[in-house]
């Protein structure tokens, strides 16, 4: 993999030794925000004014996740298991700003070419542990 195809080294674990990065090639951010919709009741004889707008509340609540597309070195393959393992909250360091964030899925891939790097395909999820 060459430095020109890569977005972010994105560095994923709780810091230490069992940190490790994620070369990136895509990042797709998506923010999904909570919210109530309340349909208004219409009367028989109100229906030949038509529809009626909705009322709409907005929790305040929002949902960012990241699914992240590049490769991981082969030893690092043992530290991403690790993570999922133990599960609960882990760092992320994105351009230089860390976030909480607990791994939702990822997808590993061996290829025989590839000796020393693995395709990965990985989704972490913003949050802190319920406590």
């Amino acid at each position: 993999m060459t430095q020109e195809s890569l977005i972010d080294n994105i560095i994923l674990g709780y810091g230490g030794a069992n940190a490790f990065t994620i070369y990136s090639q895509s990042i797709d951010e998506n923010r999904q925000k909570t919210l109530n919709i309340v349909k208004k009741g219409v009367s028989v004889a109100g229906r030949v004014t038509g529809f009626k707008d909705n009322l709409i509340i907005d929790l305040l609540r929002e949902e960012r996740r990241w699914t992240i597309i590049g490769y991981i070195d082969s030893a690092d393959k043992t530290k991403l298991e690790s993570l999922w393992s133990a599960g609960g909250p882990s760092i992320m360091y994105l351009e230089s700003v860390s976030y909480s964030v607990v791994i939702e899925k990822y997808n590993v891939k061996k290829l025989v070419e590839a000796q020393d790097e693995r395709p990965i395909q990985i989704t972490v999820v913003e949050g802190v542990d319920f406590a």
